[in-house]
Parts: C-alpha cells; sequence; structure tokens
C-alpha cells in the first residue's frame, strides 16, 4: 500500500490523522467550559472521523 504512495499523498494522510486528534482536544476543551467534557468530546471525535472518513474517500476517489 504505501509503496506507490508520494511523499504528497503520505502527508495528506497524515494530516487526515491528525484531524481526529483535533477535534477530540478541542472537544475535550470546549465541553470542559460547558461542563459536558465526555459529551462533548465523543460528539467532536466522531465528527473528526466522519471528515476523515470523508476526506480519505475523496483522495481514494482522486487517485
Amino acid at each position: 500500500m504505501l509503496k506507490g504512495m508520494s511523499v504528497r499523498e503520505g502527508f495528506e494522510y497524515f494530516g487526515l490523522s491528525l484531524t481526529i486528534l483535533v477535534f477530540a482536544i478541542a472537544g475535550y476543551l470546549i465541553g470542559r467550559e460547558i461542563g459536558q467534557t465526555v459529551l462533548v468530546t465523543l460528539l467532536a471525535t466522531l465528527f473528526g472521523i466522519f471528515i476523515t472518513f470523508y476526506e480519505a474517500w475523496r483522495l481514494a476517489k482522486r487517485g
């Protein structure tokens, strides 16, 4: 799988994997402020996963 991947594609997939982490941290910080840490963190993480799968699907469709 990685054999035919260019450096550019590798960085795109690396950026996509960081998307989930960024949304999880943002959800935790927002949830901590409003008193619903677990719920908001979970929702933000699920949103990050959705965006990641959508972008990965777009990349796969393009290539």
